[in-house]
C-alpha cells in the first residue's frame, strides 16, 4: 500500500506518537547576551567611544556591523536602545556612510551601509542625504524628533551594532527534511511542521527580545480588545520600559498610517489610580501625560495612548479604540 509522507504525519498525530524530542531544534538562532531581539535582528549599544572605523571593526568582531535602520520601528528601537544604555540626549554611530570601503575615499552623498543593506529609509531632514565634505559618517540621536546627522568619521562617539539571525530557506528546506526524516526513522516525529514555529512570531506580528506586538485595527471597549487578544494568544500590551513603550508607538504609526488613540493593557477597575497590566506584569513603568490621570467623573479607569500628544491618558472602558496585543514567546531549551 502507497504511504505517503503527508499520511505517515497523520497517522503520527492520531496514534499519539507526536512527542518533543530532536524535531524541536529547528529555530532562529537567539541573540547573543546582552543583545536585543528586534524580528530577525540583533542589537548591542556599546557605550564605550570609538571613531566610525573603530566602531565598525568592534562591531565585525561580534560577528556583525556597525548597525543598520530598515525602517521607523527599527529607529524607534535603536534611539530607545541608546537612551537606555548611554543616557536620554546621547549620541552613536550607525553604519551609514558616504565612503568607497575600498578605496577609502568620500562617495559625497552616497550613502550606503556597512552591513550592505539595500534599505533607502533614513532619518535625515525632508529624506534627503546630504553631501558635506569632510562629513562622511552618520549619527544617530536618543532624542526621537532629533534628525540622523553626518559628521566627520574621526569624532568619537558610542556605536550600535547589529546582526541577522535568520536561518535562510533552503538551510531550513535542508534541515526540515532531514528532521522529519530522522523522526521518522526513530519514532520521535514531534510535528514538524508546528515545531519549526516555535520561537518566532506569527505573521503580521512585529517581534522585541522574546514578546510579539501586534496592532488590531478594529475599534473595540477596553473589555472586548482584551478578549481579542485572550483569543490571539496574548493580551492587551503591557509596557515595561522606554523600549518598548517606543516600539508600541511605532506600531500604531506603522500599522495605522497615523496615530490613533490605541488600548494599552493598563487598568484600574478595583480602585481609582490602583493601576495594574492584564497580564499580571508588575507596574514598574508610566508614561502619563501632564495633568493624567485625571479619572473625569469616576469614569475613566482604562488607559490608551492618545494620538494628540502620544501619550498615556485614563479613558472611559467603554469607548471604542484600536488596540495593541502583546503575547510572549516560549523559547525552547536544548
Amino acid at each position: 500500500m502507497a504511504f505517503s509522507l503527508h499520511g505517515f504525519l497523520l497517522l503520527c498525530g492520531i496514534s499519539g506518537l507526536l512527542t518533543t524530542g530532536w524535531c524541536d531544534t529547528v529555530n532562529v538562532p537567539s541573540c547573543p547576551k546582552n543583545w536585543h531581539r528586534l524580528g530577525d535582528r540583533c542589537f548591542l549599544v556599546i557605550e564605550q567611544s570609538e571613531t566610525f572605523a573603530n566602531a565598525e571593526s568592534t562591531c565585525q568582531s561580534l560577528h556583525g556591523n556597525l548597525s543598520s535602520v530598515r525602517d521607523n520601528i527599527e529607529d524607534a528601537v535603536v534611539r530607545a536602545l541608546l537612551a537606555k544604555s548611554v543616557g536620554p540626549s546621547a549620541v552613536a554611530w550607525i553604519g551609514y556612510n558616504d565612503i568607497d570601503m575600498v578605496k577609502h575615499v568620500p562617495m559625497e552623498g552616497m550613502f550606503v551601509w556597512t552591513d550592505s543593506a539595500t534599505e533607502t529609509f533614513n532619518d535625515f531632514n525632508s529624506g534627503t542625504a546630504p553631501a558635506n565634505v569632510d562629513e562622511d559618517c552618520v549619527l544617530l540621536s536618543a532624542v526621537e524628533t532629533q534628525e540622523w546627522e553626518d559628521v566627520d568619521c574621526d569624532f568619537e562617539a558610542p556605536f550600535i551594532c547589529s546582526q541577522t539571525r535568520s536561518i535562510s530557506t533552503a538551510k531550513m528546506a535542508f534541515t526540515l527534511r532531514l528532521l522529519i526524516l530522522f523522526c521518522g526513522l526513530s519514532g520521535l516525529l514531534t510535528g514538524v511542521l508546528g515545531q519549526t514555529k516555535k520561537g518566532y512570531c506569527p505573521k503580521g506580528w512585529t517581534r522585541l527580545d522574546n514578546y510579539c506586538f501586534i496592532y488590531q485595527h478594529d475599534e473595540r471597549t477596553f473589555a472586548d480588545s482584551e478578549s481579542v487578544c485572550n483569543i490571539l494568544g496574548g493580551n492587551l500590551v503591557s509596557i515595561r520600559n522606554r523600549l518598548e513603550n517606543a516600539i508600541v508607538r511605532e506600531v500604531i504609526r506603522h500599522a495605522a498610517g497615523t496615530f490613533e488613540d490605541t488600548w494599552i493593557g493598563l487598568h484600574d477597575p478595583i480602585a481609582d489610580y490602583s493601576y495594574f497590566w492584564t497580564d499580571g506584569t508588575p507596574n514598574t513603568f508610566v508614561d502619563f501625560a501632564t495633568g493624567q490621570p485625571d479619572n473625569i467623573d469616576g469614569m475613566e479607569n482604562c488607559v490608551d495612548i492618545e494620538s494628540g500628544d502620544e501619550m498615556w491618558h485614563d479613558d472611559n472602558c467603554g469607548d471604542m479604540n484600536p488596540s495593541v496585543c502583546v503575547k510572549h514567546i516560549h523559547i525552547m531549551k536544548h
